[in-house]
């Protein structure tokens, strides 16, 4: 729980913008703070050296000046990096009298922000190991530092040296760490980690989870290729089958219907035995309603794939009707105006992406607004509609994951559509696809100019943002621009993160 808690406050001040008092410093303070280290340095008698460079440590302890980058970089010039780090370990020990891990963790992480060379924080931990080898706190802070650092599998290493020393924990401390490690999408460490608790604690009652969370983390190996081998799918639905076979159908095993469901759906196409996996899978997960209504939606979505449009109408009006007002009633209603989109419906689709846009949640509302606007603009005339209704297509397929037919059909409109109404749409169609394909450059390229031609269209923030996240943040004036021209956006927290980790 301390790792969660600690790094969400470390979310907060990135997103926030929020500066640490104990590391600002202007160039006043600076040059002062120079001026008194220097002419204590000229001191030619030793021990009143001392004395006062004692007394001007303790001093700077106080105000936060001392565990600063500039402080940092003047000691090792004069050869007395070793007392600055002292003093660092003298402030940990502080720290650590309190009893509460994560005033360490943020002096850690402030001295990280400092860009003080890491192999000295590094350093400063493992010495505190050293000297009380028997304070686990000291190597939970060590992992907590390779973690920021993303220094993965040193904390990997770490964590696991840590669990063998607790082995009567049960795993305790290593799950809490799987679980962070897999919300963080280091997919392959995650499968790893849950692969160890399942040998190292082979009696416990959270083994099935484990299974399940490393299928899942493998599952999600695969699936970040655009083109899977089709062994690594068969692979990963036989290890869900052979889950339920070993464990029975119970409530941790019952989504694993829903996973299999997709993967044959997806990747292999295989419709008909996506459909019967996920009918299986509803009938038994009547006590959890959440997990039904989300197998209902996808039965909808591989039904619409199936061209049953009304089959799949009946399925998202369930999940309205069952689990009413919540935000899979929201995701089954923006299905709803989805599917009367592909299909050609495109008043329908209208009404029911106005009726969402007004207030729900507000990533639905985006989507729902983005459609509605769509709509408006190609539609009214017949040679305007039958330009939307090849680009509904395309979205359809590329939904579907057909990512061939997808690409095909989307080169052939962007060739032959004439229509200014949809250039801005057809363009940030073309420029996600080349960013999905690692055609960064080109992707790129066509972000920016989205941004240039189209500043306040709906795709306008969303084009910047892509644009940012394949820039170099070595230059800030993009993201700055971001922040000022796009204040409500979505992605402005993630934008300010970008632009504070650029800043180190």
């Amino acid at each position: 729980m301390w790792i969660k808690c600690f790094f969400f406050c470390l979310i907060l001040n990135q997103v926030f913008g929020l500066d640490n008092h104990l590391i600002v410093q202007d160039s006043i303070s600076n040059q002062k703070f120079k001026s008194e280290f220097k002419s204590i340095q000229l001191i030619k008698n030793e021990k009143k050296r001392n004395k006062l460079l004692e007394e001007f440590v303790s001093n700077h302890v106080i105000n936060g000046d001392l565990f600063t980058n500039y402080a940092y970089n003047l000691f090792n010039e004069d050869n007395l990096a070793l007392i600055w780090l002292d003093e660092c370990g003298r402030n940990v020990d502080n720290l650590l009298k309190t009893g509460d891990l994560s005033l360490v963790q943020q002096f850690a992480y402030g001295l990280y922000e400092q860009q003080i060379p890491f192999s000295e924080i590094e350093r400063l931990f493992i010495q505190k190991i050293q000297q009380f080898p028997n304070d686990p706190n000291l190597i939970e802070l060590l992992v907590s530092t390779y973690i920021f650092n993303g220094d993965w599998d040193k904390a990997w290493n770490q964590r696991r040296a840590l669990d063998m020393r607790y082995k009567n924990e049960q795993g305790k401390r290593l799950l809490e760490f799987a679980s962070y490690i897999f919300q963080s999408q280091q997919w392959p460490l995650a499968s790893q980690i849950f692969d160890y608790l399942i040998k190292s604690y082979p009696g416990s009652n959270q083994k099935p989870r484990w299974q399940q969370m490393s299928i899942a983390a493998r599952e999600q190996v695969v699936l970040r290729k655009e083109n899977p081998e089709i062994a690594e799918v068969r692979n990963l639905i036989s290890a869900y089958q052979k889950l339920r076979s070993d464990r029975g159908d119970n409530a941790i095993s019952m989504s694993s219907y829903w996973q299999e469901a997709k993967l044959y759906a997806y990747q292999l196409k295989q419709l008909d035995s996506a459909v019967i996996v996920l009918n299986k899978g509803i009938l038994l997960a009547q006590n959890d309603l959440d997990l039904q209504a989300q197998m209902k939606l996808e039965l909808g979505d591989i039904l619409t794939y199936e061209g049953k449009k009304y089959d799949a109408l009946i399925q998202y009006a369930q999940v309205e009707k069952q689990v009413k007002d919540s935000p899979l009633a929201y995701e089954a209603k923006i299905k709803t105006a989805k599917l009367y989109f592909y299909t050609g419906d495109f008043e329908l689709a209208k009404e029911l992406a106005d009726i969402l846009k007004q207030g729900t949640q507000r990533e639905i509302a985006n989507d729902a607004l983005e459609l509605s606007l769509l709509i408006e603009d190609n539609t009214g005339i017949d040679s305007l509609e039958v330009g939307l209704k090849n680009f509904a297509n395309i979205r359809f397929m590329y939904d579907q994951k057909r990512w061939a037919e997808g690409d095909s059909l989307l080169a052939i409109v962007t060739n032959q559509n004439k229509q200014e109404s949809l250039q801005d749409d057809i363009l940030y169609l073309r420029s996600t696809r080349a960013r999905q394909k690692g055609e960064n450059a080109l992707a790129k390229e066509m972000y920016w100019e989205i941004f240039k031609k189209f500043p306040e269209d709906i795709y306008g923030d969303d084009a910047l943002f892509y644009f940012l996240t394949l820039s170099d943040t070595a230059n800030s004036e993009p993201f700055l621009l971001f922040i000022k021209q796009y204040p409500s956006s979505l992605h402005l927290s993630d934008v300010r993160v970008m632009l504070n980790n650029a800043k180190k």
